[in-house]
């Protein structure tokens, strides 16, 4: 399946012209772009439209094109009927600013939310990666305070080895920091470690882990477990270490926009979610890493980041511009 096409699947069953009459068009289904597995999820989700009347069709964007495509309300032929946004707090943003539609899930599954407008489908845990061998056993880092002496007291040898996502340019990876940095001062110290590193700079997680597979560095921090398993499957030198002091877990949240209409002959009203709701949607939710409601973490002291009016706070623009200030004096040392 060509994942970088724009129209990425569309599935159905073969309908009698009658009903193939009355479906306006197919559900459309907007994912961010570094989903892995889409096929995986497509499937799974296409089963659970109501008796094989509405097709599927997917398409992946770049969360702040996703932002965008919902801030457009007066153009709804460019509102998707239902978004996953791996950033929850664009996703509060969205419901905040009216952008969103409440949704009634179907009985039996109570999944986390936010004025049953932003749901938790399942979290994603950062991480650490490096490349099997690159670093000796007895070295790699295990905590963030391991990490930061291994940069601060590694001389020569982590220049330019090391790699960081850009949290100016890159959603997620601008929610992990923020949340990150409340929880521990080391962020900052981690942060300047790089700096004196010399780390490189990627623009997303996935063009972090392709330098890392190639060898250009050896090392990446605070990475999705969903990208970095999968590249493992491509490269099975990639070697992912789960921090042992504690793991946040950053929220895929599923919403609604305000305005859209369901698109085929069977009224969903306010149910629109509950697609992303089923068991098998919830399988493939973890066969691609995400800890889902439905299935306890194994990873120990795990942070899970709930969907609430407190992720506002980083973005508004006199604290965002301030946190990416310090950000950047501190990793971008000339």
């Amino acid at each position: 399946m060509n994942r970088r096409s724009l129209l990425l699947s569309l599935i159905g069953s073969v309908l009698p012209p009658s009903a193939f009459a009355q479906r306006r068009r197919p559900l459309r289904l907007l994912v961010h772009e570094s989903l892995p597995r889409l096929d995986l999820l497509v499937d799974a989700i296409s089963t659970s439209l109501p008796f094989g009347e509405i097709a599927l069709a997917a398409q992946e964007a770049r969360p702040a094109q996703i932002v965008a495509r919902f801030s457009a309300q007066g153009i709804v032929a460019e509102l998707p009927d239902l978004a996953i946004l791996p950033t929850p707090d664009l996703a509060v943003q969205l419901a905040n600013e009216g952008r969103t539609f409440p949704q009634v899930l179907e009985s039996g599954f109570d999944v986390p939310h936010w004025r049953s407008e932003v749901f938790v489908l399942g979290y994603d845990p950062a991480v650490f990666v490096t490349r099997k061998g690159s670093i000796a056993e007895q070295d790699l880092p295990r905590t963030r305070l391991d990490l930061a002496r291994m940069l601060e007291q590694g001389g020569n040898r982590f220049q330019g080895r090391a790699g960081i996502v850009n949290v100016g340019t890159d959603s997620v990876a601008y929610a992990i920091a923020s949340q990150d940095s409340l929880r521990s001062a080391m962020f900052w110290r981690i942060s300047a470690a790089f700096g004196a590193s010399r780390a490189r700079i990627f623009d997303t997680a996935d063009e972090l882990l392709s330098a890392l597979s190639a060898g250009t560095i050896d090392f990446g921090y605070n990475i999705p477990i969903t990208s970095a398993r999968s590249f493992l499957r491509r490269d099975p030198e990639i070697e992912i270490i789960v921090p042992q002091d504690y793991v946040l877990g950053l929220p895929w949240c599923g919403l609604v926009p305000h305005g859209v209409t369901w698109p085929g002959p069977v009224p969903q009203a306010g149910g629109l979610v509950s697609l992303l709701a089923s068991q098998r949607v919830f399988n493939a939710f973890s066969e691609i890493g995400l800890i889902t409601p439905q299935k306890p973490s194994v990873i120990e002291n795990i942070q899970m980041i709930d969907p609430g009016p407190e992720l506002l706070v980083f973005l508004d623009p006199l604290k965002r511009s301030r946190f990416l200030g310090l950000w950047f004096e501190l990793v971008v040392q000339n």
